[in-house]
């Protein structure tokens, strides 16, 4: 694959073009939705009574601990995510953090966000019924300083730049708010209602039937990390891989003519 630099798209006409990111990532090192998600059922231990402060110092050698009903939802949560049953899973963390108020959730989320910490993997005992499981959490989520000049430089030209995640709706908003994405283009998970609407999740496939009814029938432009980008990749014009440490994603899309995005690419080869 070549690598990518956006001064491959000099001589294209940006006014008016659609250009598709997605959030967990490619965005950001990390991934929002989850870092919430963990910290929500850890809130005892990471929240600090009566200092006003979210976050304890968080260190590799910490051992947290999970009981009852929140380590059975942890532990259900990590096992859709190994089984590659990514909407059950995404949609369950939907459905947790929709029983918090509003604005304690965007307080935290903003929280990690300023934080700015890249992920950090955190040992956690589950504990449910006599039973025990130690897993590791990769707990935080910072935005891509390149990824986020890149999208001034796209919209300076009057590109529009759209955000597409299996992360919760309200956290990609906030998340969108930093990165000054327009809160209209931003499509992330939304809960089926009382009122007959269905809902969104935009994972796969989805996240093109997202874009369709959103109006995007084809975009210049598009990044994403996972194998729930794949479709979205494929409508662009110009389709890059933002790679990870493990490169799965490249390894599963080799052969096609796309790019390479790595953080502080300098040049195109």
């Amino acid at each position: 694959m070549k690598v990518f630099h956006p001064t491959i798209l000099v001589d294209e006409p940006l006014q008016g073009e659609d250009i598709l990111f997605d959030l967990d990532g490619t965005l950001l090192q990390g991934d929002l939705g989850e870092t919430v998600f963990y910290h929500t059922l850890l809130l005892s231990d990471l929240y600090a009574p009566g200092t006003g402060k979210w976050f304890q110092p968080l260190k590799q050698d910490m051992l947290l601990r999970l009981t009852g009903q929140h380590a059975e939802i942890l532990d259900n949560y990590l096992n859709n995510i190994q089984q590659e049953k990514f909407e059950e899973a995404y949609t369950s963390t939907a459905r947790w953090l929709v029983e918090f108020k509003p604005a304690d959730l965007q307080a935290l989320t903003e929280a990690i966000l300023l934080r700015g910490a890249a992920p950090v993997p955190i040992p956690c005992s589950l504990e449910n019924g006599g039973e025990q499981r130690k897993v590791t959490l990769n707990y935080g989520a910072r935005i891509k300083e390149d990824m986020r000049t890149m999208i001034r430089g796209f919209q300076g030209k009057g590109a529009l730049i759209w955000m597409v995640s299996a992360s919760p709706q309200m956290l990609c908003e906030i998340a969108a708010e930093q990165l000054g994405i327009a809160r209209e283009r931003v499509l992330g998970v939304q809960l089926p209602t009382n009122d007959g609407d269905q809902g969104r999740f935009p994972w796969g496939e989805a996240k093109v039937q997202a874009l369709h009814q959103a109006g995007v029938l084809r975009a210049l432009l598009a990044f994403g990390d996972s194998q729930g980008d794949i479709a979205m990749l494929k409508m662009a014009k110009y389709a890059v891989v933002v790679a990870d440490g493990s490169n799965k994603l490249l390894q599963q899309v080799e052969g096609e003519d796309w790019r390479v995005y790595r953080e502080s690419t300098e040049k195109e080869v």
